[in-house]
């Protein structure tokens, strides 16, 4: 961006946000990147430093929650069955065409990829929120 650009962007930031310091211009261009291409940025994040056993194990526990999530559900009288039954769909990790070379087509996924669902992306599959190597309590809570 032009300085007289960032000048505009600051001011505005200024009397809408209440920040005052021009962010640094890496974490800027690091948030516009992830921001307009963030699915690029995970698949080179997953290929570099995702576990897949890490991935794994946090199916196990998500599904774990899930079910003790859905049978709440049943146990309650305010919604109806089809209600019940939509309630959450999950998202663990990275959409499986991240983690294919080979695929160059996104076909729905990202228009789906956020509505009713619960999403963990695969940077928060991490510590401190997770380690697949500590125990299930612990990552349960999300501390380390």
């Amino acid at each position: 961006m032009s300085q007289q650009i960032r000048n505009i962007r600051q001011r505005f930031d200024r009397i809408f946000h209440g920040t005052n310091a021009e962010r640094p211009r890496d974490v800027e261009c690091g948030s516009l990147t992830n921001a307009y291409m963030g699915f690029a940025v995970s698949k080179l994040y997953i290929k570099k430093y995702f576990d897949e056993n890490a991935l794994n194990e946090s199916i196990e526990m998500i599904n774990n929650i899930q079910n003790t999530f859905l049978e709440m559900l049943n146990e309650s009288t305010w919604m109806d069955a089809e209600s019940k039954a939509k309630t959450m769909n999950q998202h663990i990790g990275y959409p499986d065409y991240l983690g294919s070379d080979n695929n160059t087509k996104l076909e729905n996924d990202y228009a789906e990829y956020y509505s009713d669902t619960s999403g963990f992306p695969a940077g928060i599959l991490q510590t401190p929120f997770f380690n697949k190597d500590a125990p299930k309590y612990l990552n349960y809570g999300g501390k380390h």
